[in-house]
């Protein structure tokens, strides 16, 4: 081999090597710049994916609060309006007479009803009389329109007579 043939060998050695480098470079730029699109693209979709996610439970929502509107108009119509208090009183003083029971009503505090939830007007009660009709008279206070939640009930029996306190909400508009 001739020196002039070696250095021309040499030369196109350099020189495609340096051009295969410089094309290694670009394409190594070229991979992350497309590595960086992609996790870009990935990110988006994700994202329109919870945007997605988001629009269907909007709907969801939206419609389930149009089904409870019709179901909070048929509340408004079952629970009493607060002014209805004191003939609550006088259904439970009327109840009491019917069973032949002596009753004692104190209001001990009020919540006022949103449009979200119901109010409710707390009341503690003592019912005295024999037990079946103190058990009658709550029954009739429970079976009547008013939606009730007695608490716990504290009996106290004697031979023939028994006192029954409890504490209760009364539910209202």
């Amino acid at each position: 081999m001739t020196l002039g043939f070696r250095k021309l060998l040499i030369r196109r050695l350099v020189i495609a090597s340096a051009a295969l480098f410089a094309l290694g470079v670009v394409l190594l730029a070229l991979l992350y710049g497309i590595n960086n699109r992609v996790e870009t693209v990935i990110e988006s979709r994700d994202r329109i994916l919870l945007y997605s996610s988001n629009l269907e439970n909007l709907a969801v929502l939206r419609s389930e609060t149009e089904l409870a509107s019709a179901y909070r108009e048929v509340l408004a119509t079952v629970l009493p309006d607060r002014s209805r208090l004191f003939e609550f009183m006088q259904d439970v003083s009327d109840f009491a007479s019917e069973h032949g029971v002596d009753v004692s009503l104190n209001i001990t505090g009020e919540t006022i009803g949103t449009e979200t939830s119901a109010g409710n007007i707390s009341f503690n009660m003592i019912a005295r009389g024999r037990s079946e009709d103190i058990f009658s008279f709550l029954n009739s206070v429970n079976d009547s329109g008013y939606i009730v939640n007695f608490g716990l009930f504290e009996l106290i029996s004697a031979a023939t007579t028994a006192e029954a306190r409890t504490a209760g909400v009364l539910f209202i508009r």
